[in-house]
């Protein structure tokens, strides 16, 4: 137990100037001794931390700019005041009424349709990709399950290979 003692009061200076972290000094007793501290030297090592280390507080108010919060020209900080807390207050009301007047249209539907419609978001198609195509298309009317060679005769007659022609729809039925 002697040469722990000895170790200890060559790091008690070190440890009062706030020279050494716990970790260098359970470093440095496993660099002496050949293993880790056990039981009460871990302890012991740890009551030397709590007793002399310096406090490690530095005075912040000091350094703040004068408008931060807390600072010695801003001592309440960022709390509003009671006629501010009353402002807010009553415009959070007046929004939640607003709200609820807005959402009674909504009643049998999704709630993404009344948030579409207030925020002014695009609602969401169910089928993009035929969306597109459509699009591109221009009037011709498509039935979902047109295959490439379909959709590249619209493209280039604008008209559906499926819909019947001035003929009776002849070249439809023999596949032309």
């Amino acid at each position: 137990m002697r040469p722990f003692l000895l170790f200890l009061e060559n790091m008690r200076p070190l440890i009062q100037a706030g020279k050494v972290a716990f970790d260098d000094v359970i470093k440095l007793f496993n660099k002496q001794f050949g293993r880790n501290p056990e039981g009460m030297e871990v302890i012991g090592i740890r009551k030397e931390f709590t007793k002399e280390a310096p406090a490690q507080v530095i005075d912040i108010k000091s350094k703040l700019p004068a408008t931060a919060p807390y600072s010695e020209k801003n001592p309440k900080g960022w709390m509003p005041s009671a006629e501010e807390e009353s402002s807010m207050m009553g415009r959070l009301k007046s929004k939640i009424e607003d709200l609820k007047e807005q959402s009674s249209k909504y009643k049998d539907q999704s709630v993404g349709d009344f948030v579409s419609d207030y925020f002014g978001i695009s609602k969401k198609s169910q089928t993009p990709v035929t969306d597109k195509i459509q699009k591109k298309l221009g009037d011709v009317k498509l039935y979902g399950d047109e295959t490439f060679e379909e959709l590249q005769t619209i493209i280039d007659t604008g008209v559906h290979p499926r819909t019947k022609n001035s003929e009776g729809g002849l070249n439809y039925l023999m596949g032309m």
